[in-house]
């Protein structure tokens, strides 16, 4: 006869009420209590939650309430315990028993305040879509002011500093190679293909509008060409893994042939030409390492936008619109802090209104309204970031006014329901017919004229635009969240706050799209990834937070960036970086707490926060290692 397995043990639950046990007092076990019903106290137990009866999104919008309303009490109790200092010795008496009771208290509120602290991080951990569970908190949590953590202001102020090359490249003059060799060098078909794919990759770019006899009489087409020649031969073998050889030799040579281009034009006068031609070369720069001419250019799109701004009245009416294009691109480029500031007289003007950029109702393609969709809302954004950084990131003040991050986080909401419904739905996009879904129904049952497909891919441009506007930008909205909040970060462990309910919330969407952008195999290297701020700014975030004291936030602090280098080691981005301090800062996180944690699979969590004090790579409170 088989043997029973041995009874398992349960463990004794605690009978006593929390009062009664914090002022070590026999409980009757009543409820209330006969201790609680004489001091009119509120009687609690800690076998159970007292709000199970309600549904989990109901449960966590009352713990996410008492927890600001522990937090506070907390902070009262103790200041008026550590400030009332009395000389008298008779109000020194009253004075000790009413800290007796207030050490009491406070001791109870501290129970209170951990018990919720950590049944609340156990929601935010299983996040899964925007609004479920919906993180409501009342208008007057943003009546408080919000606390600025200086130590992510000194880290955002070098920001583009993390992706600096090693050994900062030098562009040099090749005397010995003419133009004309490297012109004979590419064929027409590849020409073509790089024009094509300029147009794919850098949405403001307009550059087929400029291939006509007026354009090439007056040497601009030749100018144009020649700057997107010169970034695109770097730009395909970088980020798109093609195969061009010696694309280094011919982009230089490109390069020091659209300078002399633009300088002989620009001695006859500054034009919407030659900024165009300078934004293509900045890129370039910036891409490649050549850091002292990417500042140079920088400079010099300062001066060329201050001028054409002030000729701006001067301007034929498609001077006007190529120009506002333009100057959004470079705003665009701008909010990845790894280009121009633009001047906020250029920004504010009203040429430059964010809504002259909402896409046309007469569209005659299916692929020139979503570029143009993507457009539009990439300047939402954009005006978006900009307005955060002056509000956050550019005071002074050790504070924000909670009325103001209110503001920036209902115009996110408001660009958020503004998008239409097959972005944000959790559909296949293999499966949606754009052409059936709400307003898009005026391209039902027309042919469809644009025939010309992705030069890398080899799919549709309706495809890749549909999936640029699903995971390109939604990634760029999760970041920006984070961009909003990391600034009010409490120290590490902290998790009642709401920064960092939003953080964990934003941090974990984010990678969940990046995660499925990567299981799309066909688009996921067809175009740009998104801007290096964003990523900066999430690996920052998910170091952030295996600095918890919560077991379930160190795991899923580390499972999210484990799963953000594994896409970004997935793409051909990772080749560009993999030697400057963004990756390596990621790796050495890694190697201070490899030893110590289990992976989730494994089922069991270790706890690292000893790790990750000891070590300068996993301070949590430096976020990455040192710049080059």
């Amino acid at each position: 006869m088989a043997s029973k397995p041995p009874p398992s043990k349960r463990r004794r639950q605690v009978e006593t009420c929390i009062n009664c046990r914090s002022s070590r007092k026999q409980c009757d076990k009543g409820n209330p209590c006969r201790n609680c019903l004489e001091n009119n106290r509120k009687c609690l137990y800690a076998k159970e939650f007292p709000y199970s009866n309600l549904s989990p999104e109901e449960q966590a919008a009352i713990l996410e309430r008492l927890l600001y309303e522990t937090r506070g009490k907390f902070n009262l109790l103790k200041n008026y315990v550590e400030q009332n200092a009395v000389k008298d010795w008779e109000s020194q008496v009253v004075m000790a028993s009413t800290k007796r009771h207030l050490a009491r208290n406070i001791r109870l509120e501290a129970d209170m305040y951990n018990y919720m602290r950590r049944y609340t991080a156990s929601w935010l951990v299983n996040v899964s879509v925007p609004g479920q569970p919906e993180w409501r908190v009342q208008d007057k949590v943003f009546k408080n002011a919000f606390g600025r953590n200086g130590f992510i202001i000194n880290l955002m102020g070098t920001l583009p500093s993390e992706t600096i090359p090693p050994f900062p490249r030098m562009l040099e003059d090749t005397d010995h190679f003419s133009i004309d060799i490297a012109r004979a060098m590419v064929s027409v078909e590849e020409v073509e293909m790089m024009i094509a794919l300029y147009n794919d990759c850098y949405s403001f770019s307009a550059l087929p509008d400029f291939i006509s006899p007026h354009f090439e009489r007056n040497g601009e087409y030749d100018l144009l060409l020649s700057s997107v020649m010169t970034l695109m031969l770097s730009h395909c073998v970088n980020l798109h893994a093609m195969k061009v050889d010696n694309h280094q030799v011919l982009s230089n040579a490109f390069y020091f042939h659209t300078k002399q281009l633009r300088d002989a034009r620009v001695a006859n006068g500054i034009d919407i030409m030659t900024l165009h031609a300078t934004f293509n070369m900045m890129l370039y720069e910036a891409e490649n390492g050549y850091l002292q001419q990417s500042g140079m250019s920088r400079q010099y799109m300062s001066i060329m936008i201050d001028m054409l701004h002030a000729h701006y009245g001067n301007m034929s009416v498609w001077q006007q619109n190529l120009l506002r294009h333009l100057f959004w691109a470079i705003h665009t480029a701008d909010c990845a802090f790894h280009n121009m500031q633009m001047q906020d007289h250029v920004l504010c003007a009203p040429y430059m209104h964010v809504h002259k950029q909402r896409p046309s109702d007469q569209s005659l393609q299916v692929v020139d309204k979503l570029k143009e969709e993507y457009i539009y809302y990439r300047c939402r954004l954009a005006e978006n970031i900009r307005q955060i950084w002056k509000t956050c990131y550019e005071v002074e003040a050790p504070s924000v006014d909670g009325a103001q991050v209110k503001a920036l986080e209902d115009e996110m909401w408001e660009l958020y329901r503004e998008l239409p419904s097959w972005i944000t739905s959790e559909e296949e996009l293999s499966k949606i017919a754009i052409e059936s879904c709400e307003g898009y129904e005026c391209f039902c049952g027309q042919p469809d004229q644009h025939s010309r497909t992705h030069p890398i891919c080899h799919r549709s441009l309706v495809e890749v635009w549909m999936r640029r506007l699903r995971y390109h930008f939604l990634v760029e909205w999760h970041g920006t969240w984070l961009l909003l909040y990391q600034i009010f970060l409490p120290k590490a462990g902290d998790v009642v706050q709401l920064p960092f309910i939003r953080c964990m919330e934003h941090g974990k969407l984010m990678v969940d799209v990046m995660d499925r952008w990567a299981d799309d195999p066909d688009f996921f290297d067809c175009y740009c990834y998104p801007s290096l701020k964003t990523l900066l700014v999430a690996s920052h975030v998910h170091r952030y937070l295996l600095g918890s004291e919560i077991p379930e936030v160190r795991q899923k602090g580390y499972q999210l960036l484990h799963q953000l280098y594994t896409i970004i080691r997935r793409s051909n981005i990772y080749h560009m970086y993999k030697n400057t301090s963004f990756i390596l800062g990621i790796k050495a996180t890694f190697s201070a707490i490899r030893s110590d944690y289990i992976y989730p699979d494994a089922g069991q969590i270790i706890d690292i926060s000893t790790a990750a004090a000891n070590s300068n790579d996993a301070d949590l409170h430096m976020f990455s290692a040192a710049a080059s």
